[in-house]
C-alpha cells in the first residue's frame, strides 16, 4: 500500500510540473485517516482528461462526460483520475456523496475539508454530503451505498437525517430503476462487513423490496412449528445470516446463508394448510443463479454459492446422500467445509438439533478424506477398455458410482476398483 501511494504522489507532482493542481480524494483520504488498508485510489485533478491520458497513456477513459474518468493500474490498486477542470477543488468535494469521503490530501499532507469529513470520522458517523435529497436524486444508490459503508466501516453509525433521507418513497422508485449490476456491487461488498445491519438498515428505510425483494418476499411465510419454532422464513434467514457471520467472514458463506431459503416464498400450500417446501432447494438454486445473473456476480463466486443453496439440506438429511460425492468431486474440502458451517446455523436457526449434523458432518468428513486420499483410481480410458463402452454419457456414470464406492471405503486401490467395475458392470 505505501508503494502506491508513493507512486500515486509521484504523480501528483507530474501534475503540477505540467502547471495542474492535483491531490488525493475520496475513499484513500478516508482509510488512510483511519488506518485501513486502501484498495482504490483517486486522484483528483484541475488538468483536463485528455491531458491526463497524453501523460499517461495507459489510462483509459470510462463513462461519459461530465462525470468521466481515466482508470490506471498502480501498482495492485487500481487508480482513478477525476477532472475538475474549470471549477476547484472545493466544487468537485461539495458533489461527493457522504462527508467522509469529501476530504482531499495535497501532496504535502495538507487535509482539504471544506464539508466537515473529519469531524465526522472522529464521531464516526456517515453523513450526505450537503443535502441527503440533492445527493440521493443525482444517484440513488447512494442509499445502498451508505449502508454499505454503516456494514463495513469498523464502528460506523448513520446519521439520523442521512438515514430518514432514505425513507423518502421517490428513493425507492428510483432505485428500483438502476441497472442490476450496481446493486449486486454494493451486496458484495456488504457481504466483507455486517452483512446483517446491512440488511436491517434496508428493511427499516422500507428499501429490502427494492434491493433483495425475494428476501422481503420471506416475510410471512409459515414454517413447521416444531421444525421452526422461530418463525417465519424472513427470520430464520436473518438468524441463520446472523451465525454464519459470527462463525466465518467468508462471502461465499455468507452469501448462501442469505439466499438458501428464497424459495420457499413460492412454495405452495399443503393438504394441512402450511406451506410445502419440497424441493426448495432446486428452486432455490435455480432462483439464486438468475439472481446473480442479475447482480453481475462472479461466475466462480456464483457458481458456487449457487450450489451451496441447492445441497444446504445435506448437513441434515438422511445417510446416504445423493449427489454428496459428485459435489465433492467437483468443489473439494473448502466447498464442504462452507456446506457444514451453513448448516450448523440454519439448524441453530430452527430447531437446535444437532445430532443428525454432527453425524453427517463425521460421514462427509471420512468420505472426502477417502476420496483424497484415493484420488482418481481409474480414468474414462480405462472404464471403457474393460466394460467393452463406447465413450459417452454411461461412463460418467460409471465413474460416479465408482466414486461413490471409494467415498464408503468399499474400493480403496486401483485393484480393487477394476474388480468392483467387473462385479458391478450391469
Amino acid at each position: 500500500m505505501k508503494q502506491e501511494i508513493k507512486v500515486a504522489l509521484e504523480w501528483i507532482l507530474a501534475l503540477e510540473n505540467e502547471g495542474y493542481e492535483g491531490a488525493l480524494v475520496g475513499g484513500a483520504v478516508r482509510d488512510l485517516f483511519l488506518g485501513l488498508p486502501i484498495t482504490d485510489i483517486d486522484i483528483a485533478t484541475s488538468a483536463p482528461l485528455e491531458r491526463v491520458v497524453q501523460l499517461w497513456p495507459d489510462a483509459k477513459p470510462v463513462g461519459k462526460p461530465p462525470l468521466q474518468t481515466a482508470l490506471l493500474q498502480c501498482g495492485r490498486i487500481p487508480l482513478e483520475f477525476c477532472s475538475y477542470c474549470g471549477f476547484s477543488l472545493e466544487r468537485d468535494l461539495a458533489r461527493r456523496d457522504f462527508t467522509v469521503n469529501a476530504m482531499a490530501m495535497t501532496r504535502l499532507g495538507t487535509l482539504v475539508d471544506p464539508m466537515g469529513g473529519e469531524k465526522d470520522l472522529t464521531r464516526r458517523r456517515l453523513r450526505f454530503n450537503g443535502k441527503a435529497a440533492d445527493r440521493l436524486e443525482e444517484d440513488p444508490v447512494r442509499a445502498v451505498r451508505l449502508f454499505r459503508f454503516a456494514a463495513t466501516l469498523p464502528l460506523f453509525t448513520v446519521a439520523p437525517d442521512s438515514e430518514s433521507a432514505c425513507r423518502d418513497p421517490k428513493v425507492g422508485r428510483d432505485l428500483a430503476r438502476i441497472p442490476g449490476e450496481r446493486i449486486g456491487r454494493e451486496l458484495l461488498k456488504a457481504l466483507e462487513g455486517d452483512i446483517g445491519l446491512f440488511l436491517d438498515l434496508l428493511n427499516g428505510t422500507g428499501l429490502l423490496g427494492i434491493v433483495l425483494p425475494e428476501i422481503e418476499a420471506l416475510k410471512g411465510i409459515e414454517q413447521d412449528p416444531e421444525k421452526h419454532p422461530e418463525g417465519d422464513a424472513y427470520l430464520h434467514t436473518r438468524l441463520c445470516l446472523g451465525t454464519v457471520q459470527k462463525l466465518t467472514s467468508d462471502p461465499v458463506t455468507r452469501a448462501a446463508a442469505l439466499l438458501h431459503d428464497v424459495a420457499k416464498a413460492r412454495a405452495r400450500k399443503g393438504e394441512t394448510g402450511t406451506a410445502a417446501f419440497a424441493g426448495h432447494e432446486q428452486d432455490g438454486a435455480d432462483l439464486v443463479r438468475a439472481m446473480a445473473c442479475r447482480w453481475a456476480w462472479p461466475q466462480d463466486f456464483s457458481e458456487t454459492v449457487t450450489s451451496l443453496v441447492r445441497w444446504h439440506r445435506i448437513p441434515t438429511a438422511a445417510w446416504p446422500v445423493d449427489g454428496l460425492t459428485r459435489q465433492i468431486r467437483a468443489y473439494g474440502g473448502q466447498w464442504l467445509e462452507r456446506l457444514f458451517v451453513l448448516g450448523y446455523a440454519d439448524v441453530l436457526a430452527g430447531s437446535g438439533r444437532l445430532m443428525p449434523w454432527m453425524e453427517n458432518r463425521a460421514r462427509a468428513l471420512a468420505a472426502l478424506f477417502r476420496l483424497e486420499q484415493a484420488g482418481r483410481l481409474l480414468d474414462g480410458r480405462e472404464v471403457m477398455e474393460l466394460l467393452g463402452l463406447p465413450e459417452g454419457p454411461r461412463v460418467g456414470e460409471i465413474l460416479a458410482r465408482l466414486d461413490e464406492a471409494v467415498a464408503d471405503g468399499e474400493v480403496t486401490t486401483p485393484a480393487e476398483a477394476r474388480a468392483w467395475l467387473i462385479r458391478n458392470r450391469a
